[in-house]
Protein backbone atom coordinates (compact mmCIF):
# COMPACT_ATOMS: atom_id res chain seq x y z
CA UNK A 1 0.00 0.00 0.00
CA UNK A 2 1.22 3.65 -1.26
CA UNK A 3 0.42 6.67 0.94
CA UNK A 4 1.26 10.48 0.39
CA UNK A 5 2.50 12.53 3.51
CA UNK A 6 2.61 16.11 4.26
CA UNK A 7 2.81 18.61 7.22
CA UNK A 8 1.36 21.99 7.85
CA UNK A 9 3.23 24.09 10.13
CA UNK A 10 0.81 27.04 10.93
CA UNK A 11 0.97 29.72 13.59
CA UNK A 12 -0.89 31.41 15.74
CA UNK A 13 -2.73 30.17 19.45
CA UNK A 14 -5.22 27.25 19.40
CA UNK A 15 -3.82 25.33 16.54
CA UNK A 16 -3.44 21.38 18.03
CA UNK A 17 -1.34 18.84 16.84
CA UNK A 18 -3.21 16.14 14.81
CA UNK A 19 -3.35 13.91 11.65
CA UNK A 20 -5.98 13.71 9.18
CA UNK A 21 -6.87 11.33 6.07
CA UNK A 22 -8.17 12.04 2.75
CA UNK A 23 -7.86 9.79 -0.89
CA UNK A 24 -6.81 11.69 -3.18
CA UNK A 25 -7.00 10.69 -6.79
CA UNK A 26 -3.60 11.01 -8.60
CA UNK A 27 -2.58 9.54 -11.73
CA UNK A 28 -5.33 7.19 -12.03
CA UNK A 29 -4.38 6.37 -8.61
CA UNK A 30 -6.81 6.33 -5.11
CA UNK A 31 -4.30 7.28 -2.66
CA UNK A 32 -4.53 8.34 1.11
CA UNK A 33 -2.92 10.92 1.66
CA UNK A 34 -1.90 12.07 5.53
CA UNK A 35 -1.34 15.21 6.74
CA UNK A 36 0.12 15.61 10.14
CA UNK A 37 -0.53 19.78 11.73
CA UNK A 38 2.52 20.41 13.45
CA UNK A 39 2.08 24.06 15.26
CA UNK A 40 5.29 26.18 15.32
CA UNK A 41 4.92 26.35 18.56
CA UNK A 42 4.66 22.66 19.67
CA UNK A 43 5.60 21.23 22.34
CA UNK A 44 7.78 18.25 22.10
CA UNK A 45 5.42 15.76 23.96
CA UNK A 46 2.57 16.47 21.61
CA UNK A 47 4.47 16.28 18.52
CA UNK A 48 5.67 12.66 19.75
CA UNK A 49 2.08 12.02 20.16
CA UNK A 50 0.93 13.49 16.51
CA UNK A 51 3.59 11.31 14.89
CA UNK A 52 2.37 7.81 17.23
CA UNK A 53 -1.14 8.69 15.29
CA UNK A 54 0.45 9.38 12.13
CA UNK A 55 2.05 5.95 12.81
CA UNK A 56 -0.75 4.21 13.84
CA UNK A 57 -2.80 5.67 10.69
CA UNK A 58 -0.67 4.27 8.43
CA UNK A 59 0.01 1.00 9.79
CA UNK A 60 -3.96 0.62 9.94
CA UNK A 61 -3.75 1.51 5.97
CA UNK A 62 -1.38 -1.12 5.63
CA UNK A 63 0.85 1.44 4.13
CA UNK A 64 4.70 0.43 3.71
CA UNK A 65 5.60 2.69 1.13
CA UNK A 66 5.41 6.72 1.34
CA UNK A 67 5.94 9.47 -1.28
CA UNK A 68 7.34 12.28 1.21
CA UNK A 69 6.35 15.71 0.47
CA UNK A 70 9.47 17.82 -0.60
CA UNK A 71 8.87 19.82 2.38
CA UNK A 72 8.19 17.19 5.07
CA UNK A 73 10.37 17.83 8.04
CA UNK A 74 10.05 13.75 9.67
CA UNK A 75 11.25 12.12 6.34
CA UNK A 76 14.23 9.98 8.86
CA UNK A 77 12.28 9.26 11.50
CA UNK A 78 9.22 7.92 9.71
CA UNK A 79 11.60 6.04 7.19
CA UNK A 80 13.15 4.64 10.37
CA UNK A 81 9.60 3.54 11.49
CA UNK A 82 9.63 1.34 8.37
CA UNK A 83 8.16 3.85 6.01
CA UNK A 84 10.46 3.26 3.27
CA UNK A 85 9.99 5.96 0.33
CA UNK A 86 8.69 5.04 -2.66
CA UNK A 87 10.77 4.82 -5.77
CA UNK A 88 10.63 5.05 -9.48
CA UNK A 89 12.59 1.76 -10.54
CA UNK A 90 9.31 0.70 -12.24
CA UNK A 91 9.37 3.62 -14.28
CA UNK A 92 13.07 3.45 -14.99
CA UNK A 93 12.61 0.28 -15.95
CA UNK A 94 9.88 0.88 -18.50
CA UNK A 95 11.31 4.28 -20.08
CA UNK A 96 15.04 3.31 -19.95
CA UNK A 97 15.51 3.88 -23.93
CA UNK A 98 13.58 7.01 -24.20
CA UNK A 99 14.77 8.82 -21.18
CA UNK A 100 18.83 8.34 -22.81
CA UNK A 101 17.14 9.32 -25.93
CA UNK A 102 16.07 12.70 -24.65
CA UNK A 103 19.58 12.97 -22.57
CA UNK A 104 21.77 12.28 -25.16
CA UNK A 105 22.64 14.52 -27.92
CA UNK A 106 25.30 12.60 -29.78
CA UNK A 107 24.31 8.92 -30.63
CA UNK A 108 27.07 6.81 -31.80
CA UNK A 109 27.59 4.12 -29.28
CA UNK A 110 25.42 2.87 -26.40
CA UNK A 111 26.35 0.98 -23.74
CA UNK A 112 23.61 -1.95 -22.16
CA UNK A 113 24.09 -3.49 -18.84
CA UNK A 114 22.28 -5.90 -17.40
CA UNK A 115 22.17 -9.31 -15.65
CA UNK A 116 19.39 -10.96 -16.91
CA UNK A 117 17.62 -10.91 -19.88
CA UNK A 118 14.07 -9.59 -19.53
CA UNK A 119 11.60 -8.20 -21.39
CA UNK A 120 12.08 -4.42 -20.69
CA UNK A 121 16.17 -4.94 -21.83
CA UNK A 122 15.01 -6.67 -25.20
CA UNK A 123 12.26 -3.70 -25.78
CA UNK A 124 15.03 -1.07 -24.69
CA UNK A 125 17.51 -2.27 -27.32
CA UNK A 126 15.09 -2.45 -29.82
CA UNK A 127 14.27 1.00 -29.79
CA UNK A 128 18.30 1.95 -29.22
CA UNK A 129 19.11 0.26 -32.50
CA UNK A 130 16.71 2.25 -34.17
CA UNK A 131 18.65 5.23 -32.91
CA UNK A 132 22.49 4.59 -32.49
CA UNK A 133 24.97 2.42 -34.96
CA UNK A 134 26.59 0.34 -32.27
CA UNK A 135 25.47 -1.12 -29.06
CA UNK A 136 27.72 -2.44 -26.42
CA UNK A 137 26.59 -5.50 -24.10
CA UNK A 138 28.03 -5.66 -20.78
CA UNK A 139 27.34 -8.33 -18.08
CA UNK A 140 26.94 -12.13 -18.61
CA UNK A 141 27.31 -13.62 -22.12
CA UNK A 142 23.73 -14.57 -22.75
CA UNK A 143 22.25 -11.08 -22.34
CA UNK A 144 24.96 -10.37 -25.03
CA UNK A 145 23.81 -12.90 -27.47
CA UNK A 146 19.84 -11.91 -26.83
CA UNK A 147 20.81 -8.21 -27.88
CA UNK A 148 22.97 -8.98 -30.80
CA UNK A 149 20.05 -11.08 -32.33
CA UNK A 150 18.13 -7.85 -32.21
CA UNK A 151 20.98 -5.92 -33.32
CA UNK A 152 21.67 -8.14 -36.49
CA UNK A 153 17.67 -8.03 -37.15
CA UNK A 154 18.04 -4.37 -37.43
CA UNK A 155 21.52 -3.99 -39.36
CA UNK A 156 23.16 -2.49 -36.20
CA UNK A 157 26.24 -3.75 -34.64
CA UNK A 158 26.70 -5.50 -31.32
CA UNK A 159 29.67 -5.96 -29.55
CA UNK A 160 30.39 -6.98 -26.04
CA UNK A 161 32.95 -5.59 -23.39
CA UNK A 162 34.87 -7.12 -20.46
CA UNK A 163 36.72 -3.10 -20.39
CA UNK A 164 37.20 -0.14 -22.47
CA UNK A 165 33.78 1.70 -21.67
CA UNK A 166 34.62 4.89 -22.51
CA UNK A 167 33.89 4.93 -25.89
CA UNK A 168 29.82 5.08 -25.61
CA UNK A 169 27.86 7.97 -25.80
CA UNK A 170 25.31 6.81 -23.65
CA UNK A 171 24.77 3.88 -21.19
CA UNK A 172 21.74 1.89 -19.52
CA UNK A 173 22.49 -0.39 -16.25
CA UNK A 174 19.36 -2.24 -15.88
CA UNK A 175 21.27 -3.96 -12.81
CA UNK A 176 24.22 -2.66 -10.54
CA UNK A 177 27.68 -3.50 -12.16
CA UNK A 178 29.67 -6.10 -10.64
CA UNK A 179 32.62 -4.52 -11.26
CA UNK A 180 33.56 -1.21 -11.75
CA UNK A 181 32.54 0.35 -15.30
CA UNK A 182 34.42 4.13 -16.41
CA UNK A 183 32.89 6.04 -18.51
CA UNK A 184 33.61 9.40 -20.71
CA UNK A 185 32.69 12.53 -19.27
CA UNK A 186 30.43 13.23 -21.93
CA UNK A 187 28.47 10.15 -21.23
CA UNK A 188 24.75 10.58 -20.33
CA UNK A 189 24.04 7.12 -18.29
CA UNK A 190 20.86 5.65 -16.22
CA UNK A 191 21.33 3.59 -13.00
CA UNK A 192 17.70 2.00 -13.28
CA UNK A 193 18.69 0.55 -9.63
CA UNK A 194 20.65 2.62 -8.21
CA UNK A 195 23.47 0.02 -7.30
CA UNK A 196 26.36 2.35 -8.09
CA UNK A 197 29.76 0.98 -9.26
CA UNK A 198 29.31 3.50 -12.02
CA UNK A 199 32.17 5.83 -12.61
CA UNK A 200 32.41 9.27 -14.47
CA UNK A 201 29.71 10.41 -17.28
CA UNK A 202 26.91 12.47 -16.53
CA UNK A 203 23.53 10.50 -14.75
CA UNK A 204 20.09 10.72 -16.49
CA UNK A 205 17.91 11.65 -13.24
CA UNK A 206 14.76 13.70 -14.53
CA UNK A 207 13.22 14.18 -17.89
CA UNK A 208 9.65 15.45 -18.44
CA UNK A 209 6.39 12.44 -18.49
CA UNK A 210 3.34 13.06 -19.61
CA UNK A 211 0.07 10.74 -18.99
CA UNK A 212 -2.79 10.62 -20.04
CA UNK A 213 -4.82 10.36 -16.91
CA UNK A 214 -7.29 11.52 -14.37
CA UNK A 215 -5.53 14.06 -11.76
CA UNK A 216 -2.10 15.33 -12.36
CA UNK A 217 0.80 14.62 -9.72
CA UNK A 218 0.43 17.24 -6.28
CA UNK A 219 2.81 19.73 -6.00
CA UNK A 220 5.47 19.41 -3.70
CA UNK A 221 5.81 14.75 -4.49
CA UNK A 222 7.83 13.51 -6.66
CA UNK A 223 5.76 12.61 -9.52
CA UNK A 224 7.99 9.76 -10.90
CA UNK A 225 7.29 8.23 -7.81
CA UNK A 226 3.77 8.02 -8.67
CA UNK A 227 4.06 7.30 -12.17
CA UNK A 228 6.09 4.10 -11.25
CA UNK A 229 2.84 3.07 -8.39
CA UNK A 230 0.59 3.66 -11.37
CA UNK A 231 2.77 1.15 -13.92
CA UNK A 232 3.28 -1.51 -10.86
CA UNK A 233 -0.30 -1.50 -9.79
CA UNK A 234 -1.66 -1.89 -13.68
CA UNK A 235 -3.37 1.67 -13.85
CA UNK A 236 -1.02 2.87 -16.14
CA UNK A 237 0.97 1.20 -19.00
CA UNK A 238 4.21 1.96 -20.64
CA UNK A 239 2.58 3.13 -24.14
CA UNK A 240 0.49 5.80 -22.38
CA UNK A 241 3.53 7.54 -21.25
CA UNK A 242 5.75 9.94 -23.07
CA UNK A 243 8.82 11.58 -22.93
CA UNK A 244 10.09 14.01 -25.93
CA UNK A 245 12.36 12.10 -28.17
CA UNK A 246 15.34 15.50 -27.80
CA UNK A 247 15.91 18.12 -25.11
CA UNK A 248 17.26 20.26 -27.89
Amino acid sequence: MLALLRAERPGGRGVRCDVSVKVRTVLNLQIPELTLTLPQDVRRRDAARCIIKADGELRSLGVRRVIYHRDFPLRGLFTRRGFLPADSTALLRAKAADMILYSTPRRERVLIYARFVTGHVLKAAEELTREFRYIATAGPVGVAEAIGEIGESRGAAVTHLTRDHAAADAAIFFDPPLEPIYLAARCRYLDVMGGGNIYGGAQVRRVPFTLRARGAAPPGYDGAAILSAALEAGRARPGDIRVPRSNA
